[in-house]
């Protein structure tokens, strides 16, 4: 593996988007977690109810 040195580093151009951008990104994101995790609770819950409707059938 190659090793940067200071002068090759310094070198390196690094893009940051404009701050309505990283916002709109930021918000993307928040909203994809928040998604995730709605999902998340669905699965738990049709989980029990699996288990409930199965419970129910044996019974």
């Amino acid at each position: 593996m190659d090793i940067v040195n200071k002068t090759q580093f310094s070198d390196i151009d690094v893009l940051i988007p404009a701050e309505p951008e990283q916002t709109a990104i930021g918000n993307f994101f928040r909203q994809l977690d928040d998604t995730i995790a709605l999902q998340a609770l669905e699965c738990e819950k049709l989980g029990r109810l699996k288990k409930a409707l199965l419970a129910a059938m044996l019974v």
